[in-house]
């Protein structure tokens, strides 16, 4: 997996892995429970959550975007961006002006088949940065 290059503007790319930026309806994304994920949960401060809230509210929405993973089913699962979705999904529930489960949500999607092995090298690439 040599040969992959990346720069905060550019994402990461990995040979063979086929991305598409793209809008997606929230409701139409999720995340998937046990999936892997490298912060802790104690890393995963109350506060630190409600500043990204506080951030996305004034944004009104995110401006980086979830890595998503397409679904034969029509829906998205979550594999990068799991705080941003969070922030996300609470902002509709709290009813905050804006935020409706059915706004468009920017995304990069792996339209590409990917191996368990592939997940994971995604999310550590996707972390590091």
């Amino acid at each position: 997996m040599s040969g992959n290059t990346s720069s905060p503007s550019q994402p990461f790319r990995m040979e063979g892995v086929q991305k598409e930026q793209r809008s997606i309806p929230l409701n139409n994304i999720f995340i998937q429970a046990g999936t892997y994920s490298f912060r802790s949960d104690e890393e995963l401060t109350e506060g630190e959550l409600s500043d990204l809230l506080e951030d996305v509210k004034v944004q009104r929405g995110i401006h980086t975007p979830l890595l998503v993973e397409a679904l034969s089913d029509g829906r998205f699962r979550v594999l990068d961006g799991h705080r941003r979705y969070t922030v996300l999904k609470l902002l509709v529930r709290e009813g905050v002006e804006g935020f409706r489960a059915d706004m468009m949500v920017p995304c990069h999607v792996v339209v590409s088949k990917l191996s368990e092995r592939d997940r994971l090298w995604m999310l550590a690439r996707a972390n590091v940065q």
